[in-house]
């Protein structure tokens, strides 16, 4: 597998794209009607938010040798910054059309507004703050770890849950060479797990109720995300070698999946926001599987495809690209 001329890695950059999708999908129930509970809902969120966190974990090594001032810097712009003006823009939207509650959506947006985000800069933070303690890889992030579980709160905005996938996607990046000598093996074993053996349901807050009554909880939803995620990379790696990465579709699918963030931002408005309020299917005389597989993600992909031309068209601005990108994309 190539890098292109860019050096990103295309077969990551798919998995990317089938993330965000992921997100969308979940997001686009809310157009439809159903006459019973979907079955992809439940699959796509038992991993679909770990995968992220562990792509953003492989991604982050270089950060960790970065003064403390640029660091806190440059993730203040990418993280921060979108995140603030996205809640902001999120609370105009819903007032200018007419959302009702509006005091509820501002409460909402202040607190847990563009939530992946935040916790995304929380676990950045955090583990530089403890890489910086000197101890190896192993003892901080299980130390790391294990306090973020016992610490109060620690499950605001699901940190103590997603701290333990970027920590395993920075040990994935770390041992690259041996995951890929057995991706074969690890792709097959874990599709396996996942699909036969796992509990495929949206992953429980980890509160201390959770922790200390029900510990099982953990590891089921842990195995959930680990499997399901190293399912998706490996066959997106294999989809990538079958397919070639000058393959039209494959060069489609990496070049939406380097706009993952920014298309996070804008679908929490266009799709969460403005699509809900204005389209909605009755989709109650269809088979219920039609809905779930074809409608859904027919409508999210649109959403994907929509959010994806907007970003181009709007990062030719340095101001939009600042204040809603990070100023990550190229104008």
């Amino acid at each position: 597998m190539k890098k292109n001329r860019s050096n990103r890695i295309i077969y990551l950059d798919v998995v990317k794209f089938l993330a965000i999708w992921m997100v969308c999908i979940g997001h686009s129930y809310f157009l439809v009607d159903m006459s019973r509970a979907s079955i992809l809902y439940n699959w796509i969120y038992s991993f679909h938010m770990p995968l992220f966190m562990m792509l953003c974990g492989y991604f982050s090594l270089k950060s960790y040798d970065k003064p403390v001032v640029l660091f806190l810097k440059q993730k203040t712009i990418q993280l921060l910054l979108p995140t603030v003006t996205i809640s902001i823009l999120t609370i105009i939207v819903c007032f200018l059309i007419d959302i009702p509650d509006i005091a509820i959506v501002a409460r909402s947006e202040a607190i847990g507004g563009m939530w992946f985000l935040r916790t995304l800069f929380f676990c950045f933070v955090y583990t530089y703050l403890f890489k910086r303690l000197g101890w190896q890889d192993y003892f901080t992030a299980i130390g790391s770890i294990v306090l973020a579980l016992i610490l109060p709160h620690g499950y605001f905005l699901q940190f103590n849950w997603m701290l333990i996938f970027f920590w395993l996607g920075y040990f994935l990046k770390c041992y690259r060479q041996i995951y890929m000598k057995y991706l074969a093996l690890i792709t097959i074993f874990s599709l396996l797990v996942f699909i036969l053996l796992c509990v495929h349901e949206v992953p429980k807050v980890l509160t201390y109720h959770i922790l200390f009554f029900t510990p099982w909880q953990l590891f089921s939803q842990f195995v959930s995300g680990l499997f399901g995620s190293l399912s998706l990379i490996g066959i997106s790696y294999y989809f990538c070698l079958w397919f070639k990465d000058d393959n039209f579709l494959v060069k489609k699918m990496a070049e939406v999946g380097t706009y993952t963030l920014g298309i996070y931002g804008l679908q929490s408005i266009i799709l969460q926001r403005i699509f809900v309020k204005y389209v909605h299917f009755d989709t109650l005389f269809l088979s219920n599987w039609i809905t779930d597989f074809i409608i859904v993600p027919s409508i999210a992909l649109f959403s994907v495809i929509f959010c994806y031309y907007c970003i181009l068209f709007l990062k030719k601005s340095r101001i939009i690209n600042l204040f809603f990108f990070g100023n990550q994309y190229e104008r």
